[in-house]
């Protein structure tokens, strides 16, 4: 079954290898619960393989972070934030950890790669 996603594209360089941004994108998605203590333990927090119309050739393209409200709780619990809110905190969190400190945290991640995330679109498995 598809699931619906609200987009979360963070800001680190975009020149970067593929799957070091992938391993990026992953420190910060598991930081997320703390990036939004609001969020009710049912959202779910995913990396997904972006596809965009703006690139040429057959994608996926790039990664970004999804977040999943899979009940009308989880729905309710951001419902007060801004679609800008979740940018500016994920900015934020990444701005006061520091790139390089964001990339030695990247290294440490072994579970997820852009050749496994292209392959299945999201990750983890739900």
């Amino acid at each position: 079954m598809e699931r619906g996603y609200l987009l979360v594209e963070i800001d680190i360089p975009q020149d970067w290898e593929l799957d070091l941004l992938v391993k990026c994108h992953e420190v910060v998605r598991r930081a997320f619960p703390g990036i939004l203590p609001e969020a009710s333990g049912s959202v779910a927090f995913d990396l997904i393989a972006v596809t965009s119309p703006h690139n040429p050739g057959p994608g996926p393209h790039y990664p970004a972070i999804g977040i999943h409200c899979p009940d009308q709780a989880a729905e309710d619990s951001i419902a007060g934030l801004s679609f800008f809110d979740f940018y500016d905190r994920a900015n934020h969190w990444i701005a006061a950890t520091g790139l390089e400190e964001l990339k030695r945290r990247a290294c440490a991640i072994q579970d997820v790669s852009w050749p496994l995330l292209k392959a299945r679109h999201t990750y983890p498995d739900r």
